[in-house]
């Protein structure tokens, strides 16, 4: 991975839902607290940190996805809304 790509990283396995974007050499993030309500944060989290970048999710060169240690329900969640981000 060179520093020129843009990555979308999210963790959802615990009580912190967590999104990180980086893109041309800028780094911004975001994490809440919101036990067993990821589901329902995740999309927006990621929404606001693209818009703030001003990108699309074509522009992303990788996401990248937290797989724990954590709940299995919530890896799930991640990998779920990766599979999307990626077709």
């Amino acid at each position: 991975m060179t520093m020129t790509q843009t990555v979308l990283a999210f963790d959802t396995a615990t009580d912190i839902c967590s999104v990180a974007l980086f893109n041309k050499n800028t780094f911004i993030f975001e994490n809440r607290t919101t036990p067993q309500t990821h589901a329902n944060e995740l999309l927006g989290m990621i929404k606001d940190l693209m818009n703030q970048a001003g990108i699309h999710a074509s522009e992303l060169d990788a996401v990248l996805v937290g797989e724990g240690p954590g709940a299995f329900t919530g890896v799930r969640i991640a990998a779920g809304v990766a599979q999307g981000l990626a077709l």
